[in-house]
């Protein structure tokens, strides 16, 4: 009897061991078998089916051939259902291992972007660039990957701020500060600016985010949320704003030349120093500080309420239908000087009616064809101004409310 159990042990042993290849053993012998069943019932049974009686009334050899023509086709038939299907299966199966080694290259692209090594952080910025490019799929996953990265950092130490404005605003000098981005913040800005065209279901979101002197050159940024963004001295020359949402933003000494900011909300934005795109038609500038900056060709359109124009240039813009109301133009160029001469640089399309609650002072060159003393409202002093007491229409109505109730006054 123990003898017995002793053997049966080892058998069990040998056959744990081996379970593997026994297995596939069977596995092969199962599949042998079903393939010669399925051969069998076609080359037998179907093969007479499917042959009916028209073959069955055939004698001889012709009766061979019938039912061999009938095999013959049928197994072909069978072989390409086979075919599509081991088709199928191949395709789903390289599906599944290309979307796991995806899942394997984004674990490791999260790694690689959370390391302490500046190297190891720039190498996974760019591998998930190449994850987006592969996978339209997982495009607006590393899309907020990247701009996570980005919105994470803690920003510059130490930046100078309020630099003086040049005396006259140009490209020489227009750089004013030597600090740069970290490089693996700059490589995602870089990566998310060229990212592919592609259906984009939540906005590129950069809010908050320390991009002072960034390099973000022909950047796509369209509809993309910079909301209080540090912007100053970024280089966004060429760069496409097309209904971004900057409200509130900082774009001071920003270079915008040859971009695009059509349909863009800019309410509340720093543009100190900037150089702004040629065509800024219809463009949101309420509640700005505008001092300094250089404007393009093209303002029809726009609002630049509430706005400071301290020393800003307006040369040669087209200013038609601009709302200009309670906006501060002291020291703010709209000429080069107050002649017909084309090198001048006057603006066209200005009325007086649009500078009726507009402050300006001695030294705001006005075009030739608006006279300074009939339009306007003339401030001498330096300093914010009080708009209770300067705007025209204000002080009407107040006098109108004066008037009301001295009348109320004599009739009691």
């Amino acid at each position: 009897m123990n003898r017995l159990r002793y053997w049966r042990g080892r058998l069990a042993g040998r056959i744990s061991r081996h379970r593997k290849v026994i297995l596939r053993i069977v596995a092969y012998a199962a599949v042998c078998t079903g393939v010669a069943f399925v051969v069998f019932i076609i080359i037998g049974p179907l093969a007479r089916v499917v042959g009916g009686g028209a073959v069955e009334s055939l004698v001889g050899k012709d009766r061979a051939d019938a039912i061999n023509s009938v095999r013959q086709t049928l197994l072909q038939t069978a072989a390409g259902i086979v075919a599509l299907i081991a088709l199928v299966v191949t395709v789903s199966t390289y599906r599944l291992s290309r979307r796991g080694q995806l899942t394997d290259r984004y674990l490791k692209v999260v790694a690689l972007l959370a390391s302490d090594r500046m190297h190891e952080r720039i190498g996974g910025v760019f591998a998930a660039e190449q994850i987006m490019v592969e996978s339209e799929k997982d495009h607006q996953t590393i899309v907020e990957v990247l701009s996570s990265f980005v919105r994470e950092w803690p920003g510059h130490d130490e930046y100078p701020d309020n630099r003086e404005l040049p005396e006259f605003w140009g490209l020489a000098g227009r750089r004013k500060c030597d600090v740069k981005l970290p490089a693996d913040v700059q490589a995602a800005l870089t990566v998310l600016g060229r990212r592919p065209e592609r259906t984009e279901p939540r906005r590129l979101n950069l809010g908050s985010a320390d991009l002072r002197n960034a390099d973000l050159r022909g950047a796509n940024l369209r509809s993309a949320s910079l909301v209080r963004t540090m912007l100053d001295d970024a280089d966004l020359f060429g760069a496409d704003l097309t209904r971004a949402n900057l409200h509130d933003a900082s774009l001071a000494y920003a270079d915008l030349r040859t971009g695009t900011l059509h349909h863009a909300y800019m309410a509340g934005c720093t543009l100190r120093g900037a150089w702004l795109p040629p065509d800024m038609r219809s463009i949101y500038l309420v509640g700005s500080d505008c001092s300094g900056a250089n404007f393009g060709n093209h303002l029809e359109g726009a609002q630049i309420n509430d706005c400071c124009l301290d020393r800003a240039y307006l040369l040669g813009c087209n200013l038609t239908g601009v709302g200009f109301a309670t906006v501060d133009a002291r020291n703010a160029f709209f000429a080069l000087g107050r002649t017909t001469d084309a090198n001048d640089m006057p603006a066209i399309g200005m009325t007086p009616s649009q500078l009726e609650r507009v402050a300006i002072n001695a030294s705001t060159v006005l075009p030739y064809y608006l006279d300074p003393s009939s339009v306007g409202i003339l401030v001498e002093e330096e300093g914010p101004l009080d708009w209770e007491l300067l705007d025209p229409f204000l002080r009407q109505v107040r006098d109108w409310e004066a008037a009301a109730a001295e009348r109320h006054e004599g009739e009691s």
